[in-house]
């Protein structure tokens, strides 16, 4: 397992904030994910809505190396609506965001829509940073 001192240790090297697909192969090996990045994912799309933690298809966050946080996005119209929002840390909040501006531009949203975000004391600050991302 990853040592909290691992964890928190800054990142090195140039790293992309992106979302990842529920099939990417950095996460495919769920023990691996665990293990080496102390990320406990799994797909949600077969499991019965009443029973879902963190949404359909939830797409983890990767920023600085890590993976910090998760989001169940959906198109609706012209929106980018996250239906269920998983922030890590609040240091995660402003990549969090960028990765929403950039997913809604690359399925022709204008806007991103927040659902529920926990935890929810983190709602404001996401808020902020997507009302940055212009």
């Amino acid at each position: 397992a990853v040592s909290d001192a691992a964890r928190a240790a800054p990142a090195r090297g140039r790293h992309r904030t992106t979302l990842l697909s529920p099939f990417d192969s950095l996460i495919w090996d769920r023990k691996r994910t665990l293990r080496v990045f102390g990320f406990e994912h799994s797909l949600e799309a077969y499991v019965p809505q009443s029973k879902r933690v963190h949404g359909y298809y939830t797409m983890p966050l990767l920023a600085g190396g890590r993976l910090v946080g998760r989001v169940d996005p959906v198109r609706s119209g012209r929106t980018l609506v996250a239906r269920k929002l998983t922030l890590d840390t609040p240091k995660a909040a402003e990549p969090m965001a960028r990765a929403l501006a950039e997913a809604a531009a690359w399925v022709g949203c204008d806007s991103v829509q927040l659902g529920h975000v926990h935890p929810p004391q983190l709602e404001r600050r996401l808020r902020s940073a997507l009302a940055a991302q212009g």
